[in-house]
């Protein structure tokens, strides 16, 4: 039975989370008897009752056990053959020795008399105690208890079978010693269907127990005996079993007869609970609604509100992870197999709930709901296949033979073998629902034979179909995710997310759990399958919210909470079942504790499973796995044969697809079934077409496909003719690419031998194979073989190495060299250049290779530039630079410079309300200090009048028109939530003459500021891009300029000046941060529109550092709220801060270089920069000995007038630093962390009694006694210089010379932390609560070797030599790029603020490593004689760049306040 109870709770609890209502078929064929006819009886095994006591067994027991002792048929015991669920379930149906005939009335019929053994006995009343009962069938009709059958005759509380005896009299008060039931009253009703025909449709029976053989075992059987039956544990006891059949006529039919034992008690129970879940599941439904739409509002009407004041658009919450979300998880394969396991589940349920529903699963049919669950099981192992391969491959999984093996395998391992562990336990309790070893080889060949295969067919073919499409794609670096609430971590927020879809169900898991546990009948699939439902959606829906949270939580892990999260609600059924195990059972035996945990856990696993791919799959559909554009674009690129991985690689590039589809449109090609390398030469065709004119970029395509274009190469070079030309010549286009030129394998072949004859030497000597690749170039770059194909030229440079050769051998293996002690390979910091030779930088066009409206204009650009990379960097002078920042003077000063070319500083000051000098000077100053120089200093106001006449040009064609619209009015233009649809400005079709004349009166100041602006007429109603909604090109502003005073009262926007001055300049590349890749199609569309130069824009993400604040107006509040000492504090992220602080240009260079150059936005924890700085520094600053907390020392064994001078290296990895002499004397200083007064045997350092090396000391001192002050602060040591001792640990120390001006005094020593408590300050509602009170601490009275004041000079001439050669590079460069005539010229025409010196050498440049403190670098604060201050003495303030390397007790104990360490 307990297998029975097993595994049907396996099968019927994943089949409902929940359980719900009952429609249904009545079962098999009726069957008529006549009347005398034999109506057949079988006996089932035992169970425990259900009822109101507790259930006090599991394990069932077959009907002629023979413990039990009950009566067998003369003819002998035949077992009836059942399917597997019906075994599987625990029946053990066998036939009885009752003999009923039809309409005969039967009365003290005798089964048999027996004796009962004392052993018999004492197993017989334990289970009657235990409560177990007899199940009978009559005609396949379980036989109830009279007791628990209504007057309608339905069975209460849906329990079948009765009581094997009881342990109360009749007047319930217990028995001494339970009384067995041995007499039978059954009470059969029959339905008369016509004359003589009679069938069977209820059945319940009185059992009574009697005391029928008074007169012992051989006297007669009395059935009126009054006395109960007790059975002996001392002595047999005879017993006689008899029974009574009473015939009862019933218009019920044969039909409905199973109504009785299937009714729902009381169904308001099931609808509450359903209507209860429902109220929970619109509920959560209606929140995802709400953050989905608000979401996606935010997205579209974003631009509405941008504030162009800041120079930085601060992202939070999900949108910063958008580029991480579809980073594989952590165990991408189990993960993927789980969710296979899981869909197969789900498949199964629904499919079982489908046929329940549909009434084939009547309890008629014994066993149907198991049977048709395992066939489901077995079919449904492709679902779980597909499933799991689809995922995997989505996570980028390459072990796919692993995971087709291990979907297949492993959970259905698990499953069966913790099955058969519970089963080897009802087999030693000699159980009836011990599943027999030929079911399980039954179960074993489904799986191995049908399901395993089935399920790596499923793999092979969601391998085939490929991953899942992403919209986006994911970002190289990783994005280092923030500390999140504990309710946000993975098992809190699981356990709290599982309480909403566990409640959605839970009372229909207590009819559920009763009838797996309590054998009671449940049949409500009606119920069952509404419960589900809503289950379901509860699961999908809190998942999706978790996802959610977690997500504006910047934690992009959401894979694997996903799916813990669905299957949360798996730990509270587990939770209920024990609850239910404690209230409702009474488990008095370990067999049965075990077997309810064990079958409990399975249940909660196969929950866990099915409801956590719910939820994964709900969380995965809200990302936009599929999304509709994706969707749709990859159906209409299916039509042309492109399919697979490069549909979706091409779906993920938005100017490849949009060129795809327009090449697609425009040609008809979904029409003209195209084949697979037409189609991919096709697609080569429209991408690197993508800039070109729609009608240049078909040409193109018409050529592909009239076959006269078939090569890579020849697509390529066609679309840089169509784009070098205007009017294109067919004669001339063929003959630059390649038309009709074919090359044969013979040629090939001819010129490979030509070329290897030629240096048949160097191939020689190279042993010819190594040499292949060389000489496929060389070939490949013969002008005749210009079109020859690439494979071609490959099978005979392979078969002409081979014929010389002899055939292509491996490679013999290197010898492993030995590895390098890590203190001879130190890390070394990125170089500057490294994002210029791969990647993103790497790949942009060459110069004059940018389409243009005219082929003039490109010719006019090359010669003004000499063919050398433009390109400039334009800060707008209203603010200071921070590490922003940096990213965009690097690339755009070191992509010119790499390539030889030259990049401008152009001043952005068309907002003359928020410049001022002092921005100018410090961005120059800046540019300076990261060791670039400008080619050239302009300012967008240098082209105002240039600007205007333009502007007037474009209202004359038509593309421009004055707007006196509000600003009110013309944000109602761009549509909105509250603002309805998008439209046109009533003032938009007006005449030109008039436009003309308003646009002189806002230039001869008529309008005051807001009342008119000049918009261009761009594409407000077509277009889906907010920077083609008309923009402003120039509004009125009242204020002077700072370059042209009062000339203009009106000026043009950025929109409008960015653009042309960049033409004006003739920029080849314009590179910029992402938040204007919207902006390029304007950008574009302004240049075409006035027929001017247009240079190519790219984009690339922004580079960001969390733990501090960027934005201009935050940093301007904690300036001018007092909380750091101005725009240069060493703990704010400006680059004026950061050089006061110490950290080298170059190190600010390296760390921009190493995070690399893409189109995803990089930001970046506070740590790892100071990592980087930290990389830098360590190969390239000189230690030198200090202590910050001075402790002296007296050595009492050396003379007053002792002196050793020491020779210590200033770097010990690197020699050329050279050496400094330091004295060591009889007093010297060291730091009070290095004394305890208390030795230990974990501390090292000095002690009383303890011995330690002074560095580079030769021998050691032991410390003999110390002096305290009046606090019991130690003020003194005495020690003894021990040469005898040997030291465990070495520490530095600084000696009192004054001949040799040692020590260095530093008035102030500066410790920085971070400025914030908060991991993300700028997400904070109120950033400035979140300052950490101590994120300066001060040190006076520290000590410092002497060899500082070498060090400095040497680092001052460095910083001067630095300086000279960056001028001297920046001349080089210029000439390179222009000539030396050119250069010179423009040289002369340099800027007044060109032309000043800017203070890039400062105190900063002196650093150093503080042994075992940190990287320091004197403050501007300082005086010091060696930069020739005028004052008495030198005053010596130091800042730390950095921390060393150090473990988190020793971070944590630095940041302490100044209480000295232990």
């Amino acid at each position: 039975m307990l297998a029975a109870l097993g595994v049907r709770g396996v099968l019927l609890a994943v089949a409902a989370a929940a359980p719900g209502w009952a429609w249904y078929l009545p079962g098999s064929a009726p069957r008529s008897f006549a009347s005398g006819d034999a109506v057949p009886v079988q006996v089932n095994a035992l169970q425990p009752m259900s009822g109101a006591t507790p259930v006090h067994g599991l394990v069932s027991y077959d009907y002629y056990d023979e413990r039990l002792g009950f009566c067998k048929p003369a003819n002998g015991t035949h077992a009836q053959s059942g399917s597997l669920g019906s075994i599987l379930f625990g029946d053990r149906i066998y036939n009885s020795p009752i003999d009923i005939q039809m309409l005969r009335n039967e009365q003290c019929v005798t089964l048999c008399k027996t004796t009962v053994s004392t052993e018999q006995a004492a197993f017989i009343n334990e289970r009657i105690t235990e409560r177990y009962g007899i199940n009978w069938m009559v005609d396949g009709l379980p036989v109830a208890d009279a007791s628990l059958t209504g007057v309608d005759g339905s069975v209460r509380a849906n329990s079948v079978g009765f009581a094997l005896g009881s342990i109360l009299d009749a007047q319930l008060h217990r028995l001494e010693t339970p009384a067995v039931y041995n007499h039978y009253r059954l009470n059969v009703s029959y339905h008369e269907r016509g004359p003589n025909e009679y069938r069977v449709v209820g059945v319940n029976v009185i059992p009574m127990s009697q005391n029928s053989l008074p007169n012992g075992a051989g006297g007669a059987v009395r059935c009126d005996a009054s006395q109960p039956m007790y059975l002996s544990t001392k002595a047999p006891t005879p017993v006689a079993y008899t029974y009574d059949v009473v015939w009862t006529p019933s218009s019920t039919p044969w039909a409905t007869r199973w109504d009785a034992y299937l009714h729902v008690v009381d169904p308001r129970i099931h609808w509450y609970s359903l209507l209860n879940s429902l109220a929970i599941v619109a509920l959560l439904c209606v929140m995802v609604a709400l953050i989905m739409a608000r979401a996606v509002r935010r997205d579209i009407y974003r631009y509405n509100a941008i504030d162009l004041t800041e120079d930085i658009q601060e992202d939070y919450g999900w949108k910063l992870v958008h580029g991480e979300v579809f980073r594989p998880p952590a165990s991408p394969m189990l993960l993927s197999i789980m969710a296979g396991t899981g869909a197969q589940l789900l498949a199964i349920v629904v499919v079982t709930l489908f046929f329940a529903l549909l009434g084939f699963l009547s309890p008629s049919n014994r066993g149907s709901l198991a049977t048709i669950m395992i066939v489901t099981w077995t079919l449904f192992g492709a679902v779980s296949g597909w499933v799991s391969a689809k995922v995997y491959a989505s996570f980028d999984g390459e072990q796919w033979r692993r995971n087709m093996l291990l979907t297949a395998t492993l959970f259905p391992s698990l499953i069966f073998g913790a099955v058969n562990l519970l089963n080897l336990l009802l087999v030693y309790n000699h159980s009836a629902g011990a599943v027999p070893f030929g079911t399980l080889l039954a179960l074993v060949a489904l799986w191995f034979l049908i399901n395993a295969p089935l399920s790596c067919v499923g793999s092979y073919l969601g391998l085939r179909s490929g991953s899942f499409a992403h919209p986006v794609r994911v970002n190289q670096i990783p994005r280092q995710i923030p500390p999140s609430p504990w309710y946000l971590r993975p098992w809190p927020s699981a356990i709290l997310s599982g309480i909403l879809p566990f409640g959605a169900a839970w009372l229909e898991l207590f009819f559920i759990i009763n009838s797996l546990f309590g054998n009671r009948v449940y049949y409500a699939f009606g119920f069952l399958t509404l419960t589900f439902l809503v289950t379901a959606a509860t699961t999908a829906t809190v998942s999706i919210l978790a996802c959610y949270f977690h997500l504006c939580a910047e934690d992009y892990r959401w894979q694997w909470r996903a799916f813990i999260t669905g299957g949360s609600s798996a730990f509270w059924l587990f939770a209920y079942g024990l609850f239910y195990c404690y209230t409702r059972l009474n488990l008095p035996d370990v067999s049965s504790q075990v077997l309810f945990v064990g079958y409990l856990l399975v249940l909660s696993l196969l929950d866990f499973l099915l409801f956590g791919f719910v939820g994964f799959m709900a969380c995965y559909a809200c990302l936009d796995v599929n999304d509709p554009q994706v969707a749709r674009l990859l159906d209409l690129f299916a039509k042309i044969s492109l399919t697979g991985q490069r549909a979706q690689d091409t779906v993920k590039n938005a100017k490849y697809a949009r060129s795809l589809e327009q090449v697609i449109h425009a040609l008809r090609l979904d029409e003209a079934n195209l084949d697979a390398k037409t189609s991919s030469a096709v697609v080569v065709a429209a991408s690197n077409g993508a800039d070109l004119a729609p009608e240049a970029r078909e040409y193109v395509v018409r050529r592909v496909l009239k076959g006269d274009l078939k090569s890579t190469d020849q697509i390529q070079t066609a679309v840089k003719y169509v784009a070098a030309h205007d009017a294109i010549d067919d004669a001339d286009f063929d003959t630059q690419c390649g038309v009709g030129v074919e090359v044969t394998p013979e040629q090939c072949r001819a010129a490979v031998t030509a070329y290897m004859d030629a240096h048949k030497d160097e191939l020689e000597s190279a042993g010819g194979w190594p040499k292949m690749s060389a000489v496929m170039g060389a070939v490949r770059g013969d002008p005749q073989m210009r079109w020859a194909n690439a494979a071609e030229i490959k099978t005979a440079v392979e078969a002409e190495l081979t014929a010389r050769f002899g055939p292509r051998s491996a490679a013999p293996k290197k010898k492993a060299e030995p590895k390098k002690a890590k203190a001879d390979a130190p890390s070394q910091p990125a170089g500057p250049d490294a994002m210029f030779r791969e990647g993103f930088l790497a790949n942009l066009h060459a110069p004059g290779g940018n389409p243009q409206i005219h082929a003039r204009l490109r010719d006019e650009h090359l010669k003004a530039t000499n063919g050398s990379v433009m390109t400039r960097f334009p800060p707008e002078p209203n603010g200071y630079l921070h590490i922003g920042h940096s990213k965009a003077i690097a690339i755009n000063f070191g992509f010119a410079r790499y390539h030889n070319g030259l990049c401008y500083l152009r001043f952005d000051d068309t907002n003359p309300e928020a410049e001022e000098e002092k921005y100018f000077t410090s961005i120059l100053e800046t540019v300076r200090w990261l060791g670039f120089e400008p080619y050239q200093i302009t300012y967008s106001s240098d082209y105002f009048q240039r600007l205007y006449e333009l502007a007037i040009d474009l209202i004359k064609r038509g593309l421009a028109y004055v707007d006196r619209s509000t600003p009110e009015e013309i944000r109602a233009q761009r549509g909105g939530p509250e603002k309805g649809e998008r439209h046109a400005s009533a003032w938009r079709e007006r005449p030109i003459e008039e436009s003309l004349a308003d646009f002189q009166a806002m230039k001869d100041g008529h309008y005051k500021p807001g009342e008119a602006v000049l918009r261009m007429k761009q594409d407000i109603l077509g277009s889906g891009n907010p920077q083609m909604w008309d923009l402003i090109a120039y509004r009125v502003l009242n204020a002077p300029h700072h370059r042209t005073g009062s000339t203009w009262c009106m000026y043009p926007t950025y929109d409008f000046t960015h653009c042309l001055v960049d033409s004006f300049e003739n920029i080849s590349h314009s590179l910029c941060t992402t938040e204007f890749i919207l902006s390029r199609e304007s950008y574009e569309w302004l240049c075409d529109a006035l027929e001017v130069y247009k240079p190519r824009q790219y984009e690339y993400g922004r580079l960001s550092i969390e733990g501090t604040v960027l934005s201009k107006r935050k940093m301007l509040k904690l300036v001018n709220g007092g909380y750091v000492d101005g725009w240069d504090d060493p703990r704010m992220y400006t680059l004026i801060g950061l050089r006061r602080r110490g950290v080298p240009p170059g190190a600010i260079l390296s760390f921009v270089s190493a995070l690399g150059v893409t189109t995803n936005n990089s930001t970046i924890q506070t740590n790892r920069f100071d990592q980087s700085v930290r990389q830098y520094l360590e190969m390239d600053t000189p230690r030198l000995m200090m202590v910050v907390k001075p402790l002296k020392i007296t050595i009492e064994n050396l003379a007053e007038d002792y002196v050793l001078e020491v020779e210590k290296p200033l770097h010990p990895k690197v020699p050329a630093m050279g050496t400094a002499k330091v004295p060591f004397t009889r007093t010297v200083y060291i730091d009070a962390s290095d004394f305890r007064t208390t030795d230990a045997p974990d501390y090292f350092r000095l002690a009383p009694g303890k011995s330690v090396g002074l560095y580079q000391v030769p021998h050691p001192i032991t410390c003999t006694s110390f002096r305290t002050n009046a606090q019991g602060e130690v003020e003194e040591l005495v020690c003894r210089y021990d040469e005898q001792a040997k030291p465990k640990t070495y520490i530095q120390w600084v000696a009192e010379h004054a001949p040799s001006r040692s020590p260095v005094r530093v008035a102030e020593v500066r410790f920085f932390h971070n400025l914030f408590t908060s991991e993300n300050p700028a997400a904070e509602d109120d950033f400035l609560a979140t300052i950490n009170p101590h994120s300066r601490e001060v040190f006076r009275d520290a000590l410092l070797e002497p060899a500082f004041y070498d060090v400095a000079r040497h680092a001052l001439a460095r910083a001067k030599d630095d300086v000279a050669q960056r001028e001297r590079t920046a001349a080089h460069q210029a000439e390179q790029a222009l000539g030396k005539e050119r250069a010179a010229q423009a040289a002369h025409a340099t800027d007044a603020l060109q032309a000043t010196e800017s203070s890039t050498i400062g105190k900063e440049c002196i650093r150093f490593q503080a042994m075992r403190v940190g990287y320091f670098a004197v403050d501007r604060d300082s005086t010091l004689s060696v930069f020739g201050d005028d004052a008495p003495a030198d005053t010596l303030v130091l800042n730390r760049i950095v921390s060393l390397k150090e473990d988190a007790g020793k971070a944590a104990a630095a940041k302490a306040p100044a209480a000295p360490a232990p």
